[in-house]
């Protein structure tokens, strides 16, 4: 079912992910642009790859892009970290959601010590061993 050109995903608030969304594939995609700058060392086909991913980011074409950047001998360890550890850090859903659909995927947040959340303290440690 379509609504002005959304999807609609029976997702709370997903009018809002779906804008946040599109405006984070500008940011990220425009970052990467820059990143391919700074790199000095790599060929014509190799730039033009990385831009193509820039043009066309998204949840799943970042780490594409990361796949193909890690493999990449022309590129030196720091800077592969750099890029792996700035897409790894990149909040795809906005700031209180959880849950949502990215380019028609259900998305989740990962939510850190899951059970620590839950029970409030450290008690689940003492339980589980």
């Amino acid at each position: 079912m379509k609504k002005r050109g959304m999807i609609m995903s029976g997702f709370p608030r997903q009018n809002e992910i779906d804008v946040y969304y599109e405006n984070k594939k500008k940011e990220v995609g425009e970052w990467l642009i820059e990143y391919a700058g700074d790199q000095k060392r790599l060929t014509q086909e190799q730039r033009r790859r990385i831009l193509a991913y820039a043009e066309r980011m998204s949840f799943s074409t970042a780490g594409e892009a990361n796949a193909y950047v890690q493999g990449l001998k022309t590129v030196g360890k720091r800077e592969k970290e750099r890029l792996r550890s700035h897409l790894s850090q990149i909040d795809w859903l906005p700031e209180g959601v959880n849950t949502g659909t990215l380019d028609g995927k259900i998305v989740c947040r990962v939510l850190p010590r899951p059970l620590e959340r839950l029970f409030g303290d450290n008690d689940w440690k003492s339980k589980k061993e």
